[in-house]
């Protein structure tokens, strides 16, 4: 996949891709690095600093025994 940037990842490249009409899906624990937070951000996306934070998909969400 990185061939398609030319050989190498950097924010703008993925932000080029993104501009172009591309989809991007990211996915990040805690220890996310630098270049997703960075690609983050410049999409609108904020990381809670709290590693015990916790996203739910409400549309895909279920609860057992209910």
């Amino acid at each position: 996949m990185i061939y398609w940037f030319g050989g190498s990842l950097d924010v703008a490249a993925v932000l080029d891709f993104v501009d172009s009409g591309k989809d991007l899906i990211v996915a990040a624990d805690a220890s996310a690095s630098d270049l997703i937070r960075s690609i983050a951000a410049e999409c609108g996306v904020d990381f809670d600093e709290d590693p015990s934070a916790v996203v739910i998909d409400h549309g895909s969400y279920a609860v057992s025994g209910t």
